[in-house]
């Protein structure tokens, strides 16, 4: 960002560098593009004008290359120029379940402007950065109030709106619409979401407010009071009502889903309900969360496509053909993302696989961006190059737990277990609160037939992470393996009652209770496994079974 046409050349052989620019810092061509064809017609028509070399570029655009520097994203080309469409070479990263941004939008981690002016109301009336800001030298077209009121003239009287004295912080515009943050501790940084100061968000979730950053001396309660008198309550404007549902969705609220889908749908803010569709993935198991998503998919909006698209990440199988006709959109972040989701179907001469190899190597320098390399081999059975990338990238950062699950995954998967175990051993070591990796190590043992092993390791996992159903249900497989069956059916009950909806777990339980001669209850564990999914084979089967039973009047 700080230099003019940086190509970072990274070898993966070497773990080296070769990195080149055109230019030291920010230059002309930086924002202008290529201009040799300028600089030979100025030689050849010292100032003449108009300058036919000279790239007019829309409004819009102007925005996407500002954001090229000025955006916290996943770069998808390496090969952006003036005039590009934003997505067609990056994905930015907007709010989400994460502390990135604040539930309301305000930036919380060092976000820059992109993406909190894509949610502002400012981006939706077509203002463009150039409106503010003098391109050229940095800084601002007018002091103070002064530039808000070149479009707010007339509809906002600063002093009977601020309530404050004009001459003071508080009367000014940007104070309570654009508040500051510190970024290492040396850069004050506006906020480019021009939001609107509401205290109550802070009495409710912990959501920080204009009125306290200045009055540091008050409460939320007492800045909601006087905000309450002089506008109305902000929670019953579309901001407020927004920020409530994220709080809730942060806090897995189910009982958000429908408004969370009517955001995803109906905001009139493009940004938004891209937000609101990545967030909508977690509850794609429920038909009206489902649904939304769908119907986003032909959003006339590229970024909420790009992110309904994701969402469909959680159910893969079933997304295929909702995806496939994305892999020919118009927008390369859509195509890259569809791509993704079908990474181990689409054959080897596909365009848009392609496009998505150039953008998960540009990131293979990075632990995030080779986890996600190495997962793409793993799709594409080639685990061999998987393995080297995960040993690559834990040698750069030790710390990071998916990389030590995901190498573990791919030995196994290469038929290498016993090194499996020992990453897995090493890994469980380095990280004594994860549930997970030890969920991992015990289906490692099991298939090395260390049975004890297995069963400690899944009782270690169900003891860290007692909601954890896949491991109380490959705990009590393992148990049942193991002649412990009252143990078994203790875990396979705990798993059943953890996720209702599966069926796959009660249907095990009717097996071990069908083994131990316990009929009745193997009866009712199949019906509950059919309830679930009335087309589950076993369990339809087993029924037929227990059937015969009856009738013959035998055993087991």
């Amino acid at each position: 960002c700080h230099n003019t046409g940086l190509k970072k050349n990274y070898t993966p052989e070497t773990d080296s560098y070769a990195t080149r620019f055109e230019e030291l810092s920010v230059g002309c061509e930086a924002c202008h593009g290529p201009a040799r064809e300028h600089i030979l017609w100025q030689q050849r028509y010292p100032n003449q004008k108009p300058d036919p070399t000279l790239r007019k570029i829309e409004p819009k655009r102007v925005v996407d290359m500002c954001g090229s520097c000025h955006a916290r994203r996943l770069e998808l080309t390496g090969n952006f120029l003036p005039g590009d469409l934003f997505l067609d070479h990056y994905l930015p990263e907007i709010p989400g379940d994460n502390d990135v941004y604040y539930p309301d939008g305000q930036v919380h981690e060092e976000d820059y402007e992109y993406v909190s002016f894509l949610l502002s109301r400012m981006y939706r009336e077509n203002v463009v950065c150039v409106d503010c800001h003098e391109p050229h030298t940095a800084g601002l077209r007018a002091e103070g109030n002064a530039l808000c009121l070149e479009c707010h003239e007339g509809k906002i009287d600063p002093a009977g709106h601020s309530h404050h004295r004009l001459d003071q912080p508080g009367g000014w515009c940007v104070s309570c619409h654009m508040p500051v943050t510190v970024y290492m501790q040396r850069q004050p940084r506006h906020d480019h979401g021009f939001t609107i100061p509401d205290p109550q968000l802070t009495v409710l979730a912990g959501i920080p407010n204009a009125c306290n950053r200045c009055h540091t001396d008050q409460s939320a309660e007492w800045a909601a009071t006087a905000v309450g008198r002089w506008y109305g309550s902000p929670l019953k404007r579309r901001t407020g009502q927004r920020a409530r549902v994220m709080t809730r969705v942060r806090e897995d609220d189910p009982s958000a889903v429908p408004e969370l889908a009517k955001l995803a749908l109906d905001d009139p803010s493009a940004a938004w309900r891209a937000v609101a569709a990545g967030l909508l993935e977690r509850w794609i198991h429920l038909p009206q969360a489902r649904n939304a998503i769908v119907h986003l998919l032909k959003d006339v909006d590229p970024l909420v496509r790009a992110m309904a698209v994701s969402a469909l990440e959680a159910a893969r199988q079933e997304a295929v053909k909702l995806v496939r006709p994305l892999l020919e959109d118009p927008v390369r972040a859509v195509r890259i993302r569809s791509a993704w989701i079908l990474r181990g179907t689409l054959p080897a001469e596909s365009p848009v696989l392609q496009e998505l190899k150039v953008q998960l190597l540009l990131g293979e320098d990075q632990p995030a961006g080779a986890l996600l390399l190495g997962n793409f081999f793993q799709e594409r059975d080639q685990i061999e190059k998987a393995i080297k990338v995960f040993r690559r990238a834990l040698l750069w950062d030790r710390g990071a737990e998916p990389l030590w699950e995901s190498l573990a995954i791919a030995l196994s998967q290469a038929g290498r277990t016993a090194e499996a175990v020992a990453t897995l051993r090493e890994g469980c070591a380095r990280f004594p609160a994860s549930a997970h990796l030890r969920y991992l190590l015990g289906l490692a043992r099991a298939e090395v037939t260390d049975w004890d092993g297995a069963i400690q390791a899944l009782q270690e996992a169900c003891s860290l992470e007692p909601g954890f159903a896949r491991g109380w249900y490959n705990l009590g497989l393992a148990l049942h393996r193991q002649k412990r069956e009252t143990e078994a059916v203790d875990a396979l009950g705990r798993a059943a009652a953890l996720e209702p909806s599966s069926a796959e777990y009660p249907f095990a339980l009717a097996t071990v209770y069908r083994d131990l001669g316990r009929l009745e209850e193997a009866e009712r564990a199949a019906r509950a496994a059919l309830q679930s999914d009335p087309r589950h084979r076993g369990a339809r089967q087993l029924l037929l079974f227990l059937d015969s039973l009856r009738v013959e009047g035998g055993r087991p």
